[in-house]
This record gives structure tokens, sequence and C-alpha cells, in this order.
């Protein structure tokens, strides 16, 4: 028994301390009591806080008004606004504000304090604490203060924000939420105006059908509809007695219709709320009554055509939330592609940022992942053209097939033959629409070998010899001292920009490869645009053709090697340009002694300061070269003719301008040339260079006699009078 004895003491003081917390669980501790001396509640236990009523007298134009706020602690319930649910974030607002309230001050001797005929009074139940107070008259100081009392306490001075809390209206905790449903919990919503209506019907996960269609929603679309109700919130809420009246005339009507047999909801928009003009009135009639002022952009962007939100896309899911992806051969292909056999499978996954090829069990390169998300983004942004219900429709051959992949999300589109309009038919197996696309994106649904390449041009890194350019004008080009230079023409020299060409030719990426092989429809058969890339070894030079535009570029080929690709277009400028050197008309300003101009038809002088003349005729940089050699002449009457001496040439460089027959009415550039600059508008010839080139109006504008932007419109003959007039 003694050796007990120590034990059952323990559990006798165990007891008799759990008995007393237990009758002192009302009793506001000391150490409760000196953590919030400088509070308003001597305690707050959020956790046991069950209810909050406040009772605000009557005010000038108000009336009398009764709140009470209560929740179900042991269930951690929402809180409800007279038995309705509350506004949780006004509430926690509220409930911050009250734990949060210091003392301003004590009222000793402040003389009437209004307590007497409070302006409110409340009650704060936590558990077996309860706060009781009164809120008085308005205190001189602070500004905006309050005479308060808690309980039997003496009375003190509380803040301008706690004032504006405790006399806030009851409509402050009422719930905003006005659409009683979440879009994921809906079998149907629809809406109905005068003119029109739309009805979506859920089909699986998060997708929808337009009814009106029978074909699947576009996400972009629902996604707008399900914002406009997230904006269907109370911005205030206007007297019950007549809202009736206000909604008398629908503008429109919503129905929502739950999943799981709950009611269904309908809210009706009336005209502008009173007091409110940027709001219209909102009334949802069931399940329950709430009327309210919601912005009226919400209303405007719930009138949808039901058309417009049809999902024109070939597949519903974004680029980024594909996992895998398999493209197949159908069951009428026959297993070519333009009488070249392709692969029956190419089967990819992504892994990590990257991607894993199925098919070849082994993960991409960084460039081949590339190519491939390129690809999915294309595939999965690209709209159709022309797209209706298939249920109907006569049965299509099967060119190919395509399946991605989501986590449990799958979808297949199949692809079917050209038809007589130029357009392939497309079917999509999620809502068995059919779509009409253009070739050039049907062609990306097909299994080839260059869906996984890189995207660089030539994956080639010998050391480059030489170049030939066969897009325009002849030209070859030769590596000499590190530097490419200009062999044929011969006589000119090179100009900088080469240095582009080469690293587009050798080091550039196209755009994407679009086919294994030409069919045909490249243009790449009939093409005279051609460059051939030589290497330093003198083995296996590169040829590269380029076609015809499409698909946003142009489409290109290497000779020898299966694919087809598009790239920008300017990769043809650059093959196409001259590149003699474009700073052939100028003369290095420090050369220059005299410069003369002379403008047509009459043969003017232009008299100009000699420093303005010499920078004018030192800026004169061509924007390309128009030609070169024995047919490089000026066209046309010449505008103006520029002498130009240096004291280490024995006669002066002459510059002749005359107008680019696309400069002139009714003409356009020739064709043989890429057009030039939209800022050229001149072409120019030197008497030393065999060669012409098109200069823009910036450069010509002092001898031309033309405004410039930094005269503001003023003619530059004024502002080379102003720069030569004595000072």
């Amino acid at each position: 028994m003694k050796r007990h004895a120590t034990t059952i003491v323990l559990c006798l003081v165990a007891g008799l301390l759990a008995v007393w917390l237990f009758l002192d669980r009302d009793r506001v501790s000391e150490g409760e009591r000196r953590r919030r001396e400088n509070n308003v509640f001597v305690a707050w236990r959020r956790e046991e806080l069950s209810k909050i009523e406040l009772v605000r007298a009557a005010a000038e134009g108000e009336e009398a008004e009764s709140i009470v706020l209560e929740r179900d602690v042991k269930g951690d319930g929402p809180w409800r606004l007279n038995r309705e649910r509350a506004d949780q974030q006004a509430v926690e607002r509220l409930l911050q504000s009250l734990e949060l309230a210091t003392v301003q001050r004590k009222a000793a001797g402040d003389g009437a304090l209004g307590l007497e005929a409070p302006r409110a009074s409340g009650t704060i139940t936590m558990g077996a604490v309860v706060h009781r107070f009164a809120l008085g008259g308005p205190s001189p100081r602070p500004e905006g203060s309050s005479y308060l009392r808690v309980g039997d306490e003496a009375p003190i001075v509380v803040s301008k924000d706690f004032t504006r809390t405790i006399l806030a209206p009851g409509d402050t905790y009422r719930d905003r939420t006005v659409v009683p449903y979440l879009s994921l919990e809906l079998a149907t919503f629809s809406v109905a105006y005068p003119d029109g209506g739309l009805t979506l019907e859920h089909i699986k996960g998060r997708f929808f059908r337009v009814a009106q269609h029978g074909l699947v929603a576009s996400r972009a679309g629902t996604e707008r509809i399900w914002g406009a109700l997230a904006e269907v919130r109370a911005e205030a809420f206007p007297k019950d007695a007549v809202v009736d009246e206000l909604v008398a005339k629908p503008v429109l009507t919503m129905t929502l219709v739950p999943r799981d047999g709950r009611p269904f909801g309908e809210i009706v928009f009336g005209g502008p709320c009173p007091g409110h003009p940027d709001d219209v009135v909102v009334l949802r009639k069931k399940p329950t009554r709430v009327a309210a002022c919601a912005p009226k952009g919400a209303l405007e962007a719930l009138r949808v055509d039901p058309a417009s939100i049809v999902e024109q896309r070939p597949f519903l899911l974004d680029h980024d939330e594909v996992e895998e992806i398999r493209f197949e051969d159908g069951p009428d292909s026959g297993g070519t592609d333009a009488g070249a056999p392709r692969p029956a499978r190419v089967d990819l996954a992504r892994k990590g940022n990257g991607w894993r090829s199925r098919t070849l069990d082994r993960d991409l390169t960084p460039d081949e992942a590339d190519a491939v998300s390129e690809l999915v983004s294309r595939l999965t942004a690209s709209p159709t053209g022309k797209i209706r219900r298939g249920d109907h429709e006569p049965t299509m051959p099967v060119l190919a097939r395509v399946t991605v992949r989501a986590g449990d999300h799958e979808e297949t589109v199949e692809v079917g033959r050209v038809g007589e309009d130029g357009l392939v038919q497309v079917r999509r197996a999620f809502d068995l629409a059919r779509l009409y696309v253009p070739v050039a994106a049907a062609r990306r649904l097909l299994p080839r070998e260059t869906i996984t390449r890189a995207r660089t041009l030539l994956e080639d890194a010998r050391p480059v010899a030489r170049m030939r350019l066969r897009c325009g004008a002849p030209q070859d080009l030769a590596t000499k001292a590190g530097r490419m230079e200009l062999v044929q023409p011969s006589g000119f020299e090179t100009d900088g920009s080469v240095v582009s060409l080469l690293e587009a030719f050798t080091r550039g990426k196209v755009d994407r490869w679009v086919a294994d092989v030409d069919d045909g429809t490249f243009g790449l058969a009939t093409s005279a645009c051609r460059v051939v890339v030589g290497f330093e070894d003198g083995n296996a030079p590169a040829t590269i053709v380029l076609g015809s535009e499409g698909e946003g570029g142009i489409y290109g080929a290497i000779d020898g090697r299966p694919g087809v690709f598009v790239a920008p277009l300017a990769l043809r400028d650059l093959a196409s340009a001259l590149y003699v050197n474009r700073a052939s008309l100028r003369t290095e300003p420090s050369r220059i002694t005299s410069v003369r101009v002379v403008r047509a038809p009459r043969g003017e002088a232009l008299t100009a300061p000699a420093e303005v003349l010499r920078e004018a005729a030192a800026g004169l940089y061509a924007e390309r070269v128009l030609a070169a050699g024995e047919g490089a002449k000026l066209e046309g009457s010449v505008d103006v003719e520029l002498a130009v001496a240096s004291a280490d040439a024995g006669r002066p460089r002459v510059i002749r301008c005359s107008p680019l027959p696309s400069a002139e009415p009714g003409g356009s550039p020739p064709a043989a040339a890429p057009p030039p600059s939209p800022r050229a508008r001149h072409a120019c010839a030197v008497s030393d260079v065999q060669a012409t080139f098109a200069v823009s109006d910036e450069r010509l504008a002092l001898f031309l006699g033309t405004p410039t932007a930094g005269d503001a419109g003023a003619p530059r003959d004024a502002a080379v009078a102003r720069d030569a007039a004595p000072r």
C-alpha cells in the first residue's frame, strides 16, 4: 500500500487541479490580463468564439438594427448572419478589429460620454467568457474616436477605426455570393436574353458541350463565362421592396442545374441599380432569394453567341498539359508519304523538361525535344476554319491518328483525305466533330521521321570554304584569311552583312520540319533559288533549295537529305541579297575637300555650309544593293547629282540618284531583285563602282530638299539656310 501512496497522491492532485480549472474556466486569468493590458477586451479566446451580437441605435435617415453573427464552434462551421451564411471575409475583418482594438486613453473627467443612450451596444460570447460593451458619443481626441464602456469597468476612448467597425450596417456582413454553385458542380448552365441564348452541358471533367451545336465548348470560352460568374457578386444590396419591379422585364435569365441533385438556381438580371450607376440589379430567385447590385460588365460578358465558343482546335488540351503524344498510320494510309515509306508509329512522352521517344527507346536531345515541343504547341493551338457535328457525316477514310494524353484524359483525332475544296477532313473523337483544316495543318498530324529532328538547318561543324548563291544575281563567295569575300562578280568590296548570311545557313535554325519528302506542293522542284555551302575538306557540299512561301515562311530542303522545312522569309532575303559593300557610296569625311550638289530638272546648285555638305555626303549608306556588274545602270531621270572631291583622288566621285520604279506613280520594283526597304525610294550610282544602290530618302534629304523627322516637317533647305546665316 505504501509503495502506491505517491501515485495515489499525484492522481488526487491532478483531479483537484482539473476540477479547479473547470470551475475557473469562466474567469479571466491574471496572465490573460497582463498579456492584453492595453487591449479593449482583456480576454480573447478565438477558438471558443461562438456569437457576436451588435445593436445599432436609430440614426438620422436609418432605422435601428440588430446584427447576430453565430457559428458552430464544435463543428468549426462557417459564420452565419441572422441564420443565413455570412460573408466570411467581412466577419474575419470584424474579429480582427475586436481582437486587436486598443485603449486610446482613459475617459476620466471628459464630462458627458453618451453612454446613457449608446449609439451601439454588443455582446461577444467566447465559451463562458462574455464581454458586454456600449459605444457612447464621439470623443474630442483623438480625431474620430468614441467613448466605450466594457462591462462595469471605467469608460475608455477607442479609435476611429474601431468606431467605424461597430457602427457598420448589417449589410457589411451579408454574403456577397449571388451564384450558388461552382462551374464544376454544374450539369447544365444556360443563359437566355431577348435576342438569343446559350446552353452548356457538362460532358466530362472540366469540359462542356455547346447544346445549340452539339460540339464541345472551348475552355477559353467557358473560362470567360466562369470569370463573368465570379464577378456577379453583391457590391450593394437594394431595398427588397423595389427589387421585383426592377427585374420585372429581365434583360438576361440564368439557370444553373447542379449534378448532385441539389435544387436548380435561377438568377435574373434587371436594369440599373438605384444609386449605383455602374451596377445592375440581380435577383437570385432559387434556391434561395438574394437581391444585389452587381457589376454590369458581368452582364455583357454573359451575352455569348453559341458559335463563338465552340472549340475550333483539333485537341482540347493545352500544349503544356500534354504528357504523351502518339502518331500512328491509319488503316487507309498505305504506309507511304509521296511514295516513300513512312514510320507506322511515333510515340513520345514527356520526361522532366524534355521528351523521350518510346519508339526509339531513348531520351531526345535538348534540340530534338525543342522540335517536339514546337510541334505540340502548334497542334494544340491551331484553330480550324470550318467545323460541324459529324454524327450523320459519311464514313471517312483514316490516313492517320494522333492520340494525346494527360493523366486519365485521352483524346484522339483522325486524319482523312484532301477534299475538293482543298481542305482535309479531321475527326475529333471526343465530340464526333468534323474539322476541315488546310493541308499544312493536316500534315502535322502524320507520323514521320522528322517529328523529332532538331531544327538546326545544317548539322555540320566543318569550316566553310565557299558559298554559291543562285537566288537572284549569281554570286560566289570564298573564305580568305578567315573572312568571307566576294569572288564573283569580281572587283567589289564585300559587305559586312555577309556574316549574317554565313550564320543563317551554317548555324541558323529553321522554324520547323514539316515533311519527310517533297510531295510536289512545296515549289522545290521548280525553284531557281539554291545555296551551295562548300567545306574546307572538299567533301559532301550541302545544297539548300528554297521553294514557295507557306505557313508563314518559305519551304526548303537540303538536296540528297530527307526532310522539308519551313524557314523565316528572311532566309530567302539573305540568299538573294547582293553582297557588294553598301558603304561604297560614302567617302571618309576627313578625305572630303568639297561637295558640289546639282538638282534636277533646272540644274540649280545647292548652297550650304561646307561642313554640312561634307557630313551629309559621308552619311550616304545604302539600304541594299540593287544590281552589280554590266547591268547596273540607273533608270529614269536623275533627281540629284553630287561631285565629291577628295585630296587623294584625281577626279571627284560623281553620285547620281534617280527615283526607283516603285516610287513613281503606277511603278513596281524590278522582278529580278527583292524589293528594297520601304524607306528607300531612290536608286543611286557612283562613278567608280559598277553597281546601283537603294538609298533612303532620309539620307538624301539635304540634297533633295525634302523634310526630315528632325526638322518637324520644315523643308531641309530652311534648316540649311539657318545653319548658313551669319551669327
